[in-house]
């Protein structure tokens, strides 16, 4: 046993004398200056202090790595759920950005092991960098809705637009970089109403920014997605028709660089059935 390597009598003689049995049950040594100006009993406590370091070490280094997971930011209201759930499912990264953003990031390298947009158009762009697998799976969907003050009474979406002021900023997604902007825009146009409203726009750079926007009473009215209004109890005037715009799906995709047991986490977490039943309490689609 290891005891019995520390009662050799050359190990004995570096240990500091303090820390040596009597002299009678261990052969002496002398605590002996050397030419460095190193002591044997400093030398020994430094053998013994790069052992506790290393076995440190291979702890630190033994503990899972965090799965890391990019999230579209109109999946930031699942947050707490997700920490919450994740220990039952290993250690998860959750990175909420905008879609583009998402896209941007890792089409330049960004390490992931799996990733959750809010919009086809950046799942094509990610599937042409090949960077994420071909293969993907339906998380949920979403729902545009029309939030405005809480005097008017829930309507059809096309008596509620005309209930608003000239003079009120409708805060939107920016239809140029912001899926919930996209959607937007594309319903606004087939109801006709882009260009009559496109002076009232005060755009947010995600639909998490739009959603803080309105609690910052910048506006009373926005076009959010339902996800968004249904947690923070905002006042919903008209649900807009699906069929004004395309389909708001979150593909789950895992990406080509990923690890496989962080990535089976990931999906394991987010397609089981307490994650699940957390959505659709927020208003997703299942």
């Amino acid at each position: 046993m290891w005891w019995g390597w520390v009662k050799n009598s050359f190990f004995v003689s570096l240990l500091p004398q303090k820390l040596l049995p009597a002299p009678s049950i261990l052969p002496s040594s002398p605590y002996i200056l050397s030419s460095s100006g190193l002591t044997r009993g400093s030398i020994a406590w430094s053998v013994l202090l790069s052992l506790l370091l290393l076995l440190t070490s291979c702890s630190i280094s033994n503990q899972p790595d965090k799965a890391k997971l990019y999230v579209a930011s109109s999946l930031a209201v699942l947050a707490d759920e997700m920490e919450r759930l994740a220990k039952d499912y290993g250690s998860v990264e959750p990175i909420f950005l905008s879609s583009s953003g998402i896209a941007r990031q890792i089409a330049q390298g960004a390490s992931c092991d799996a990733v959750v947009l809010a919009d086809e158009k950046w799942v094509q762009f990610l599937l042409q960098k090949q960077v994420v697998e071909p293969h993907s799976r339906l998380l949920a969907k979403n729902s545009l809705v029309l939030v405005g003050p809480n005097k008017y009474a829930p309507t059809s979406v096309e008596q509620a637009f005309p209930l608003m002021p000239p003079s009120a900023k409708l805060i939107i997604g920016d239809p140029d970089f912001v899926p919930l902007g996209a959607y937007t825009a594309e319903a606004l146009k087939n109801m006709g109403l882009y260009t009559v409203l496109k002076n009232q726009f005060l755009s947010a750079h995600s639909a998490r920014h739009a959603s803080i926007l309105l609690s910052q009473k910048a506006s009373s009215w926005a076009i959010a997605y339902r996800t968004d209004a249904v947690p923070e109890n905002l006042h919903v005037i008209a649900t807009i028709d699906p069929k004004l715009h395309r389909t708001i799906e979150y593909p789950f995709m895992r990406c080509k660089k990923s690890r496989l047991a962080q990535a089976n986490a990931l999906e394991k977490l987010l397609f089981s059935q307490p994650f699940q039943k957390a959505m659709r309490a927020k208003g997703f689609i299942l």
